[in-house]
């Protein structure tokens, strides 16, 4: 038995398996944490930033879910449209108060005082 102590779990007590297909890199000794490029200890970040909308290919992405030492932002969120036509988008207010919407591209509000939800123009893909 050996004890480890690494980055995503205090410690781990296993016997070396004897299998080849067990691949924890802190039984092998080949790295330091938890993390390798075969576990699914990422998804949760991904979970974090990505959300679905009422548009197929639309995500909602949350750029403020990994921002853990800014604790005075503003959520800012990023929507993309792959298609070559604009597409109106449901923006769902997850806050209790009510919001502004504002295009950082263009510089513009795109509401005021939103408490509900919002149906989102958003141009179409465009490539320079």
């Amino acid at each position: 038995m050996k004890a480890t102590r690494c980055g995503t779990r205090a410690t781990s007590i296993i016997s070396k398996p004897k299998q080849l297909g067990q691949q924890d890199p802190t039984v092998y000794d080949w790295a330091e944490t938890d993390f390798s490029l075969y576990s699914g200890a990422h998804i949760g970040i991904l979970g974090a930033l990505v959300e679905e909308t009422n548009v197929e290919s639309i995500l909602r992405l949350n750029l403020q879910a990994t921002q853990f030492f800014n604790e005075h932002t503003l959520p800012s969120y990023l929507l993309y449209n792959p298609f070559d036509e604009a597409k109106v988008v449901e923006y769902v207010v997850t806050s209790d108060e009510p919001v502004d919407l504002y295009n950082s591209i263009t510089n513009e509000r795109i509401f005021s005082d939103v408490s509900d939800n919002a149906d989102i123009e958003i141009d179409r893909m465009q490539l320079s």
